[in-house]
């Protein structure tokens, strides 16, 4: 599958960032609904926080890459945990020849080229280095978590869609 272009990228992020707190709940409520695992990724990923400001804006990133990846326009049915957890599991253990001979750098690039969206994976990288309110409501270990949770929601919305096409 095609990349989506950062321009489009660029546009979901500042609607879904521009959202009112009645609109981000609705687009919330209406995830929980059609995609209740992918929900429980970022609520889950949250949990040790009761901050409703990073509540909200992880959920309007996670919006992002899922309006991104739903783009696409393949009709995919829930998605389950064991789905999930299958996903995540396989990706983890793939046999990497190399893996003792590359950095960590490079395990993790090689990770989010995987994603097959490399036009979001910089605007993610971007996000979380440049973005003046991302970096005052995360802290640098949230950052981590949260761009752990973004790229995991990536490669499963990637790997289903490729399943499903």
């Amino acid at each position: 599958m095609e990349p989506i272009a950062l321009d489009f990228i660029e546009l979901t992020a500042d609607f879904m960032m521009h959202l009112t707190k009645k609109q981000l709940d609705e687009y919330i409520e209406d995830l929980k609904k059609r995609q209740f695992n992918i929900y429980n990724i970022v609520e889950i990923g949250l949990n040790t926080s009761k901050d409703t400001s990073k509540r909200d804006y992880a959920f309007r990133m996670a919006l992002i890459i899922i309006r991104v990846m739903e783009s696409y326009k393949i009709k995919i049915p829930m998605i389950s945990l064991i789905s999930i957890k299958e996903i995540i599991t396989l990706n983890s253990k793939k046999p990497k020849f190399e893996d003792n001979m590359i950095s960590e750098e490079q395990k993790l690039q090689n990770a989010l080229n995987e994603i097959g969206q490399p036009h979001y994976i910089e605007y993610l990288k971007n996000m979380v280095n440049t973005d003046k309110d991302y970096q005052t409501i995360f802290t640098k270990d949230e950052s981590h978590n949260i761009f752990f949770i973004m790229t995991t929601i990536a490669l499963v919305y990637s790997i289903t869609l490729k399943r499903y096409s």
